[in-house]
């Protein structure tokens, strides 16, 4: 049975994020099926000329894809069916939010939904994901 992952593409210097879904074959190879792009809150894609690095975005997702199944380790299973790969960057851009939120005395669990447009139980959890790797760089370094 084919495998769908969804990977996101965040760069904190544009006001989008890039989401692709890969499915990986029963043959073991993995292929795009969608791309969709998000606007963050306040901005106007339709409005905004951006120059998205669309080939090269699919062709990560599609080496995370491939390297995700082959290691199954930093995935969240949601309930949808599809896998959300933690990326660095998008555990980065987390751990931002979470400062931020915290920096201004706001709720951060409410803080990390918004920004992502994700329940609050989700966010809780991505939330822990973050934590988590920041911890685990404090303990390399």
């Amino acid at each position: 049975m084919p495998r769908q992952f969804l990977a996101a593409y965040v760069d904190p210097t544009r006001p989008y994020v890039v989401h692709v879904v890969v499915e990986v074959r029963d043959d073991g190879v993995p292929e795009v099926r969608r791309t969709m792009t998000d606007a963050r809150p306040g901005t106007d894609l339709a409005t905004v000329e951006q120059r998205l690095p669309l080939a090269s975005i699919r062709d990560a997702a599609v080496r995370a894809a491939a390297e995700q199944e082959a290691t199954e380790t930093t995935v969240a299973r949601p309930s949808r069916g599809t896998r959300r790969v933690f990326t660095p960057a998008l555990l980065d851009e987390i751990a931002e939010v979470v400062r931020d939120a915290e920096a201004r005395g706001l709720p951060v669990r409410r803080a990390v939904a918004e920004h992502f447009r994700l329940p609050e139980m989700t966010a809780r959890n991505w939330i822990n994901k973050a934590r988590d790797r920041e911890k685990k760089k404090e303990k390399e370094a």
